[in-house]
């Protein structure tokens, strides 16, 4: 096994009709944090483990924890992804901060996901900060736009 996909929670901000996780803000369904802890525990004493993913519904809902999920994962030396809709990156203000504390611990790529369905929910100037904002970091950017 080379890499392994956290899907941390199915609560999202966004309700898009082709969901096929079936993510939605009132979603009940997550990985309580022991769990997560388990995970990457089990993850250290896999050497050939060389890349975690993180996603959801919307992963940065639980911000801290993922946070500190990057963070532990980058020290055992394994890169690590995130997918996200884009919905915290309301200004650059926002956006620069986040991405910073995202790049401090570690994370190595990035994925957007946007599309007709998440327009409904997230509007472009967050996707348009993100990718403004993303480029003062050495962090793997790849979108989802379909």
């Amino acid at each position: 096994m080379r890499s392994l996909v956290i899907d941390i929670d199915k609560r999202c901000n966004a309700n898009c009709v082709h969901c096929c996780l079936g993510c939605t803000p009132d979603a009940k369904e997550y990985i309580s944090d022991d769990e997560i802890d388990m995970i990457i525990n089990y993850a250290e004493k896999c050497p050939e483990l060389k890349r975690v993913s993180i996603t959801g519904g919307e992963p940065l809902l639980r911000k801290n924890k993922v946070i500190e999920t990057i963070n532990r994962v980058s020290k055992l030396g394994k890169d690590t992804t995130l997918i996200t809709n884009g919905f915290w990156a309301k200004d650059k203000k926002q956006t620069d901060e986040i991405l910073l504390r995202l790049y401090q611990s570690g994370l190595k790529a990035l994925t957007v996901s946007y599309d007709e369905y998440h327009a409904k929910y997230i509007p472009y100037d967050c996707i348009r900060n993100l990718f403004e904002e993303v480029k003062k970091y050495p962090i793997s950017v790849a979108n989802k736009f379909t």
